[in-house]
C-alpha cells in the first residue's frame, strides 16, 4: 500500500509541476522533470532509513 501511494503522489506532483511550472514558465517537460525529482527523493529517503518499502 505504501508503494502505491508514493506512486500516486509521484504522478501528482509531475501533473502539477506540469500545470503549475510548465504553464508559467512555458517548459514543456517540467511535469516530468518533478516526477523524476520527487521519485528521487522518495528513494533516498527510502535509502537512507533503512526500509525496504513493505
Amino acid at each position: 500500500m505504501r508503494l502505491i501511494s508514493i506512486l500516486l503522489l509521484t504522478l501528482l506532483a509531475g501533473f502539477l509541476g506540469d500545470i503549475f511550472i510548465g504553464g508559467l514558465l512555458h517548459w514543456h517537460s517540467a511535469g516530468a522533470v518533478t516526477a523524476i525529482a520527487v521519485m528521487g527523493a522518495f528513494i533516498l529517503h527510502e535509502l537512507r532509513s533503512g526500509q525496504d518499502g513493505k
